[in-house]
């Protein structure tokens, strides 16, 4: 019988599998191949020296016999690190440690746990292997991860924390979680609690899929389309132009045409060269990295658990609970050159998200048709927002004034009040809607600067959790600012 002290979810202290030593081996390995690969002829050439001179083959063996060694300390440096490598979770905190000559150790307190996600390195998925990452209530560098487990193990020590965060108190939401080592599911499982594309679900209950695996032409085309992609094809245009126009003046007519284009080229500094050169590549390794980090998106909701669940990545693959209760805002946009396709992105700010997996966390839809981009948002609205209706109340615009701060967007600029939400909508090639639920705005503040008061127009900006949505209620009237401020205070916290 499980003693009080000693809750079921507890693991005590476990080690992480040992193929993580050897996942450790592999930057120092591939630093040493690298130092070898450009120092390996004056290696030899001093080794011969000192062997004085007895050959070819003495030199090629002692430098083997180094190359044996260093591979020698490694293992053992490898399996020692291993040695002192663990997790535990217990009654109140998940710890993680490591070092055997300086020791590290970083907890956890269960009740500050956000999120619990899996995710699978392409190495790591070809050994069977995933990581565990544990998002806690922080700044950044505030998550735990433990790598490597089976991915068995990964989803039993899920489902214990989120078993953990339930006995802290936590909401039934934050504790829907897989089964206990035994019943856990295998490799290609969805995540704990989820049910696969398209499967339908018992009784009528349980995660419904609303939208995915994202088909590969509609992901190929957004990022075809991508702001990147779409300024490397202006450029490329422009070029194309610049050369016709040349033809058509006959200034290829004193010179060969590839004579000009060199002499073009070399009057362009090798500094120029190198930042389209890097430019592209960032364009590039920005396409790359979309594809990457979005393919096979699926989102799917369980409202009785009060979660999103999203699975997506081709080389890294990622199953990310989000619990609704921690979403502080939603964003749908829409860029100009998505809107022929009727293609809109959903973005939010999380709670709890931090560091390098933010970015990533906060995409609930990557690309989608814009109807189901908002059937999403008014989902959620729902679920946070209860019984309340998304009828507006009120609405306000940007004055004609304000054209002389904002030419292009002020058109564009609105504010829109419903009893669930505060909706702010801006721009004009990113066309935004930002919706805010009442009770998680944390405050405001209102902006003048000098030319908006020549012009009478005001600034509100609201203050949100950090994340990638930001929302301004820009160029106001000052009266409507005032109604607006009104109505936040008035519906702080509701």
């Amino acid at each position: 019988m499980t003693s009080p002290a000693t809750p079921g979810y507890a693991t005590g202290r476990r080690r992480v599998h040992p193929l993580t030593a050897v996942s450790g081996l592999i930057p120092a390995g591939a630093t040493l191949a690298v130092v070898l690969a450009f120092n390996g002829s004056a290696a030899l050439a001093g080794v011969d020296r000192l062997t004085q001179g007895r050959g070819g083959a003495a030199a090629v063996l002692a430098v083997l016999g180094i190359l044996v060694v260093c591979a020698l300390v490694l293992v053992a440096a490898g399996w020692i690190s291993w040695l002192y490598r663990f997790y535990e979770l217990d009654a109140d905190q998940m710890s993680i440690g490591s070092g055997w000559l300086i020791r590290s150790r970083r907890t956890a307190r269960l009740d500050r746990v956000q999120a619990v996600d899996i995710t699978r390195p392409l190495l790591a998925r070809l050994a069977g292997l995933g990581e565990v990452r544990i998002e806690t209530a922080g700044g950044r560098n505030s998550d735990l991860v433990v790598k490597y487990l089976t991915v068995a193990d990964c989803e039993d020590l899920r489902a214990r924390v989120l078993e953990g965060t339930r006995a802290r108190g936590e909401p039934r939401g934050r504790a829907h979680a897989a089964p206990h080592a035994g019943t856990a599911p295998s490799a290609g499982a969805p995540p704990a609690g989820t049910a696969p594309a398209g499967a339908p679900t018992a009784g009528g209950s349980g995660p419904t899929v609303l939208d995915g695996p994202l088909p590969a032409d509609r992901l190929l085309g957004s990022v075809l389309l991508s702001s990147g992609m779409v300024a490397l094809a202006g450029v490329v245009t422009v070029l194309v132009v610049a050369g016709i126009v040349a033809l058509a003046f006959g200034l290829f007519a004193a010179a060969q045409p590839l004579t000009w284009i060199a002499g073009a080229l070399g009057a362009v500094s090798v500094g120029t060269v190198s930042a389209i050169v890097f430019g592209l590549l960032g364009v590039l390794g920005n396409a790359w990295s979309a594809w990457n980090r979005f393919h096979g998106f699926t989102v799917s909701d369980d409202r009785a658990a009060g979660q999103l669940y999203i699975e997506a990545g081709l080389t890294t693959t990622r199953r990310q609970s989000v619990p609704v209760r921690r979403i502080h805002a939603l964003e749908v946009t829409e860029p100009l050159w998505w809107r022929r396709h009727g293609w809109a992105r959903v973005t939010s700010d999380i709670a709890g998200y931090a560091g390098e997996t933010a970015q990533v966390a906060t995409t609930l839809l990557p690309v989608a048709p814009r109807a189901r981009a908002d059937a999403l948002v008014d989902r959620i609205l729902g679920q946070i927002a209860p019984g309340a209706s998304a009828e507006a109340e009120d609405r306000w615009a940007t004055p004609r004034r304000a054209r002389w701060v904002s030419p292009i967007d002020w058109r564009a600029q609105s504010v829109t009040v419903t009893p669930r939400a505060l909706v702010v909508g801006r721009g004009r090639f990113f066309a935004r809607r930002a919706a805010i639920p009442w009770a998680r705005i944390q405050g405001h503040t209102v902006v003048q600067g000098p030319l908006a008061r020549r012009l009478d127009v005001v600034d509100v900006r609201i203050d949100l959790v950090p994340g990638p949505v930001v929302v301004t209620a820009a160029q106001l009237t000052p009266s409507d600012a005032a109604a607006l401020t009104r109505r936040l205070q008035e519906r702080r916290g509701a």
